[in-house]
């Protein structure tokens, strides 16, 4: 279960990073260290996921390889809002999250292929797209309590 605060917190700091992304195609390093501090304290008040730390370091391996055999969709600042994301939500809410992300991303690039409005390598910015998959991680969590 996800608590309020985090859902609140996680929601309101995907905002800012998606403005960022969109406005200015980077997410800028105190942005994230802002979110692993949160995401930290958060921690250790027992109110994020209690697997947030290993969450984070698991995505961050993972996510870092990725970009490290040049996956050129993945920029660094996408690696270090994965592990925040990560940190906030936990490794399966954070991992499905990524999910949704990534393969909502992928559709966009498909659907905009198809349309002519952009080509298979063209480039959009994945912090929006992870927005959408902690919503839909978020939403799911208040559904299943109900």
């Amino acid at each position: 279960m996800i608590q309020p605060v985090v859902m609140i917190i996680s929601l309101i700091y995907m905002g800012v990073a998606s403005y960022s992304d969109i406005k200015e195609r980077r997410i800028p390093n105190p942005l994230i260290l802002a979110g692993l501090a949160i995401g930290l304290v958060l921690y250790a008040l027992g109110l994020s996921a209690p697997d947030g730390v290993n969450a984070a370091i698991l995505v961050f391996v993972v996510m870092f390889i990725a970009y490290s055999i040049n996956i050129s969709a993945i920029g660094g600042g996408d690696v270090k809002l994965a592990v925040v994301i990560a940190l906030f939500l936990g490794l399966y809410n954070g991992l499905f999250a990524l999910l949704i992300g990534f393969g909502a991303c992928a559709i966009c690039g498909i659907v905009n292929t198809i349309l002519k409005k952009g080509t298979m390598k063209t480039k959009y910015p994945l912090a929006p797209f992870m927005s959408i998959g902690v919503i839909v991680v978020i939403l799911q969590d208040i559904l299943l309590q109900i």
